[in-house]
């Protein structure tokens, strides 16, 4: 067998034992490394928390992680423990963007007994998994570090108030928090696997002397454009196809039943007509991808466009109308003030920027429209889905890149423009025409983001994609979610 570090040795002492999850079916053992007096030993007095009732910060922060940890141990099957060292410690923020936490395997291994596949990587839990023994019990599986600067001046607090964690366990986070327990069960599924080892940047893969070896993750990815599997390709192929957005398709068989087959399982029922749909966290069953076409001049094409996680989702039956470009009473087209000129039954084009999409979306609705396009300030390819809550927005948003955005622009400029705004329920949200859930591949390449999370176009959004949004709770399974599914086709 063969072990090969994949992070840094940690070489913080262990101060606080080890908090090993409720027997089931795995044991998930939550390591505390902190040092005294920071992290999860902070002695900072804190009131009660729905369902953690701890009185340090320190203490329901590390409720937080041991109510993860049960939460993983009870959807997986290990006879050894998988042990997770963790620690609260300060790491980049500013006041509009910062690192919440990371996480990822401490080692990888291949050619262990009883590996599925021979010359490929696994990340130790898995490796431990499938071994049935502990192939290094002197070391930990899994690291996990989260920042301490949440919650502290000058960390996400744009908006005029720090972000802080919320560690209460009711599912029930306050307006402008961030839940703790969805972005710790977020990275220790990083930890448990849910990460490529093969360089998405460089397309090489992990190697010992001059021999390189495949990754697990690369059996299950399939480029949509060349219908190769990663497996297969050289490292300039995997290189390119990092790239190629919304290319990358994942084919493991747990994931793709549980994305097609999510509506019957909860309902009882199969999707009406053979529509691909899944049930959403909130019971709503309704799927379907954003499609934005656009008709006028010589201008006749489908964008690809970001679902604004605000407001209401685009309509089913197309709403076809004129687009007008909006400059608010500044003059500028930001929209972040009134809007004097009259957008009845049109649909707003703004410029993302200064202010928040919902200001931009609500300012617009304002003056008539019935529907906004955003355009992206980044080259990055393709769209973000706009983020923010406001109960008092009604009309649905989306937003195109910046490319996209100048062509519609352009287009505007030599007369009438339309768009047909819509939700193809023939397709899933998130994958492609076959139902193939696809993975996240924006160009540029995102370190750190690009290869190893679901697409950001995935609805309801997916607890593996690439940030945090304000919606996710604790599913890490189908109906709600796809997270448990792929660890399954991994060997979980």
């Amino acid at each position: 067998m063969r072990a090969k570090p994949l992070l840094p040795l940690l070489t913080a002492v262990l101060l606080a034992g080890t908090a090993p999850a409720a027997l089931a079916q795995a044991t998930v053992q939550i390591v505390n490394i902190n040092a005294a007096d920071v992290g999860f030993n902070d002695a900072t007095p804190v009131a009660p928390q729905p369902g953690n009732a701890a009185t340090t910060l320190g203490q329901q922060r590390l409720n937080v992680f041991q109510r993860a940890a049960e939460i993983w141990g009870a959807a997986l099957t290990s006879s050894v423990p998988i042990r997770v060292d963790a620690q609260f410690v300060a790491q980049t923020c500013t006041p509009t963007s910062g690192t919440l936490g990371s996480a990822g395997t401490l080692t990888v291994w291949r050619d262990f007994p009883n590996a599925p596949r021979a010359a490929t990587w696994y990340p130790a839990a898995l490796a431990n998994k499938l071994a049935g023994t502990d192939l290094d019990p002197t070391s930990s599986d899994i690291r996990a570090s989260f920042n301490s600067n949440v919650g502290q001046p000058g960390c996400l607090d744009s908006s005029g108030t720090p972000a802080n964690f919320y560690l209460g366990l009711d599912d029930n986070p306050p307006a402008g928090s961030i839940y703790l327990l969805p972005v710790v069960l977020h990275e220790l599924a990083h930890g448990l696997g849910f990460q490529s080892f093969t360089s998405g940047s460089t397309g090489e893969r992990i190697g010992e002397g001059t021999q390189r070896f495949a990754s697990v993750w690369e059996q299950y990815m399939l480029d949509l454009g060349t219908n190769k599997l990663w497996l297969d390709m050289t490292d300039a192929e995997r290189q390119a196809s990092a790239i190629r957005p919304r290319s990358l398709a994942w084919i493991g068989a747990a994931v793709r039943a549980a994305a097609l087959g999510a509506d019957a399982a909860a309902t009882g029922r199969p999707a009406a007509d053979g529509r691909l749909s899944r049930l959403r966290a909130d019971g709503v069953l309704d799927r379907g991808r954003t499609q934005l076409l656009v008709r006028g001049g010589t201008l006749s094409t489908e964008m690809t466009a970001g679902t604004a996680q605000f407001g209401p989702l685009p309509p089913v039956a197309a709403l076809n109308r004129p687009l007008a470009a909006v400059t608010d009473s500044t003059g500028s087209p930001l929209a972040c003030n009134s809007i004097a000129t009259s957008l009845t039954d049109q649909v707003a084009l703004v410029d993302r920027g200064t202010c928040t999409f919902a200001s931009k979306v609500r300012n617009a609705q304002s003056a008539g429209a019935v529907a906004v396009v955003i355009v992206d300030n980044q080259a990055t390819v393709p769209p973000a889905d706009p983020g923010g809550t406001d109960p008092l927005v009604t009309i649905p948003a989306v937003m195109v890149s910046q490319a996209d955005g100048a062509r519609l622009r352009s287009a505007l400029g030599g007369g009438t423009v339309g768009v047909s705004l819509s939700r193809n329920l023939l397709q899933l949200a998130g994958g492609d025409a076959s139902g193939r859930v696809l993975l996240y591949t924006p160009a540029p390449f995102q370190s750190g983001s690009s290869v190893s999370h679901f697409d950001v176009s995935a609805l309801p959004n997916l607890l593996m994609e690439p940030s945090i949004t304000a919606s996710l709770r604790r599913a890490i399974g189908a109906p709600g979610d796809l997270t448990l599914q792929l660890l399954r086709d991994l060997g979980w």
